[in-house]
């Protein structure tokens, strides 16, 4: 059932660890609006989850329009350390204040192609969980493109059993 007060208090520790945009939405979504092949979906990959919490943060334009460089390289692995410390201290949050299964499913998880046709799990898609969560829509070239920020945004999700 879901739970108000706790949604509040999962997105306010969000915001805290530095979350530009929270936004979340149930697993249901995926098969409710079915987009991707149902191997993929959070409830096929780990059936205990329920909520999936998508967080945020800008990228800086000055920098990202540099692409190819070592200024756009370097913002994208800060990001990307950012955004998985984030992640990280949410679901320790939510498992140890409020005791629900929760983990966080870092932005960038596979190395290759072979990756993903032998472990599924590997190609969870963040864009989606964003555009499920009402975060954003999905470009042409599968980024999300959010009111805030365009698509110069980094995301990274937490997958929980937490009824938000």
């Amino acid at each position: 059932m879901f739970d108000a007060k706790l949604k509040e208090d999962i997105y306010r520790r969000a915001k805290e660890l530095g979350a530009e945009l929270i936004r979340s939405c149930s697993v249901d979504s995926w098969r409710l609006e079915p987009i991707q092949s149902p191997e993929f979906w959070p409830e096929n990959i780990w059936p205990w989850a329920r909520s999936i919490i998508v967080l945020a943060i800008p990228l800086f334009f000055p920098m990202a329009s540099t692409a190819p460089s070592m200024l756009y390289q370097e913002q994208y692995d800060t990001s990307n350390r950012i955004m998985d410390d984030m992640a990280y201290r949410l679901a320790q949050y939510i498992m140890v204040e409020k005791k629900y299964r929760a983990f966080f499913f870092p932005r960038d998880c596979y190395d290759n192609i072979e990756v993903l046709l032998k472990k599924p799990a590997a190609a969870f898609s963040h864009v989606l969980a964003g555009y499920y969560a009402g975060m954003g829509t999905v470009g042409d070239s599968h980024n999300l493109i959010t009111k805030e920020y365009g698509p110069r945004v980094r995301i990274v999700s937490v997958i929980t059993d937490a009824p938000i």
